[in-house]
């Protein structure tokens, strides 16, 4: 019985600020690979320092982050007729 293969989208993601890292030289061998493995699969390399991405975590971020949700648990769960449990 043969296997039908499925095409494959891989999307890979670095964040390295010079496009000669090895960080890079190793994303766009994988790529290669996946890509002659089969030809049909597809690769995108997303490069998160190139994009602008910010990775801090701010205190305004943290105080957001620990602002107790507008819905208690116990609101949350009656609205989808169920009920807390019991520990």
């Amino acid at each position: 019985m043969a296997t039908e293969e499925k095409n494959m989208h891989a999307l890979i993601v670095v964040s390295h600020p010079l496009d000669t890292s090895l960080t890079h030289g190793l994303a766009h061998a994988v790529a290669e690979g996946i890509r002659e493995e089969n030809a049909q699969h597809s690769v995108e390399i997303a490069d998160l320092a190139r994009e602008g991405f910010n990775p801090s975590f701010t205190a305004a971020d943290y105080n957001a982050f620990m602002k107790p949700p507008r819905c208690p648990l116990t609101c949350w769960l009656s609205r989808r007729g169920l009920r807390k449990p019991t520990p």
